[in-house]
């Protein structure tokens, strides 16, 4: 997959839902986490605050506000008296992570079932359809923002704010480990219409079905990760 350009202040939305512009802090925090999902930054890497500013054509304050939003999401720490860096990523982690997924992912959708609305399960549909439509002119980061959404709609739509905010945190934290997945993944749109599958169960308010749809669709992504794992490239230094 070819490498991405590093974005700028300018590639970020000129507009919100309300028709308003969005913060600067808003922009310099979808650029740099872009940028860290997508090994532009990469594990371990220190962030420069001076050639950060100079490359995104971000101001120093919005630049820290959005490291420490970065920070608070576990993509970013800091350091005593060295500063701010990208997290590292680990085997051990990404097993730990999973294994959360496996608890908390069925189980939310198993409740998301019971609870969803219609207007929810048109959004789930469109989420694929459109990503799917469009797949060849995303970027990869904007490829797995659609994913991260669809899985965020489907914890909203179990009701129970504690497993939603559970499950978006850690999909949020893993989302570098997906985007390995991805480049590793050579029929990703294939893959990504099979969440079709989830929503016809959801539809259907099948409880157990879903739950059993959602375990396998992790047990798929434990599988492609223990796969790079083995073959080395982007996790070989781990």
């Amino acid at each position: 997959m070819a490498t991405m350009r590093v974005m700028t202040s300018s590639d970020a939305p000129a507009l919100v839902q309300n028709g308003t512009k969005p913060r600067k802090a808003d922009d310099a925090y979808d650029i740099l986490k872009d940028l860290i999902i997508t090994m532009q930054l990469k594990p371990g890497e220190p962030l420069d605050e001076r050639s950060l500013i100079a490359n995104l054509e971000i101001g120093r304050t919005p630049l820290r506000e959005a490291i420490q939003r970065l920070s608070h999401e576990q993509l970013v720490v800091s350091l005593p008296r060295r500063g701010y860096y990208v997290s590292q990523l680990s085997i051990t982690e990404l097993q730990q992570m999973i294994t959360a997924r496996e608890v908390i992912e069925p189980q939310t959708a198993r409740l998301a079932a019971a609870n969803i609305t219609v207007a929810e399960v048109c959004e789930l549909r469109r989420i694929i359809t459109d990503a799917c439509a469009e797949f060849e002119g995303l970027s990869p980061a904007e490829i797995l923002h659609r994913d991260l959404n669809f899985h965020s709609l489907i914890a909203e739509a179990s009701r129970n704010r504690f497993l939603a905010t559970m499950a978006n945190e850690l999909n949020t934290l893993m989302l570098r480990y997906w985007y390995i997945s991805f480049t590793r993944t050579p029929h990703f749109r294939e893959d990504f219409a099979k969440h079709h599958d989830l929503v016809d169960l959801l539809e259907a308010r099948d409880e157990d079905g879903v739950y059993a749809e959602m375990q396998a669709h992790i047990t798929r992504f434990r599988r492609r990760m223990s796969d790079a794992i083995a073959t080395g490239g982007a996790l070989s230094a781990l």
